[in-house]
């Protein structure tokens, strides 16, 4: 069966979500306030660092996160070779490209983002193990950018980390 017409028919099935389901504002702000901590703790270098991965690192994370969903017999049941190459490629290159490059300033475009992605994930009723499991599939390809371009170990261990950590998890 296409992944169209599967997402379809899961999304039939799907109840619509109740307005209690999802964080409150409340929790959404501490969720928007510590990406502010992390975006404002990265220095100079770092920043910079960040922003020249995106360059190789970026095609190369999405060719890799797609390739093993897709060869995934649980994961590739929400995608196609079609959407893959047409649309979800070229939005998740989009989405790490302003990640890597995010200021405090992009912020709320960001948290809009993630909060775009997760509900979408959550409608089509992708299983939680396997958004933790895109999620470290991107956290370690991003990691070995970081430490293949930092020129120092100490460099690579910065709050950059700390913030490809926080953003890939929400």
């Amino acid at each position: 069966m296409p992944a169209a017409a599967h997402n379809r028919r899961v999304n039939a099935r799907i109840p619509a979500p109740r307005s209690s389901a999802g964080p409150s504002a409340e929790q959404d702000q501490r969720l928007v306030a510590d990406w502010q901590r992390h975006l404002e703790a990265l220095a100079g270098p770092v920043r910079e660092l960040l922003a020249g991965i995106d360059a190789d690192a970026v095609p190369a994370a999405a060719d890799h996160f797609y390739g093993v969903l897709l060869d995934d017999p649980r994961a590739s049941r929400y995608l196609s070779p079609e959407q893959v190459r047409e649309r979800l490629k070229p939005s998740l290159q989009r989405w790490l490209r302003s990640l890597l490059g995010a200021s405090p300033a992009d912020l709320d475009t960001l948290f809009a983002q993630q909060q775009h992605v997760g509900h979408v994930h959550a409608r089509i009723g992708v299983p939680v193990d396997l958004v933790y499991r895109g999620g470290r599939l991107l956290k370690q390809d991003l990691y070995a950018a970081i430490r293949a371009r930092a020129p120092t170990r100490a460099r690579a261990r910065t709050p950059a980390r700390s913030t490809a950590r926080s953003a890939c998890s929400r």
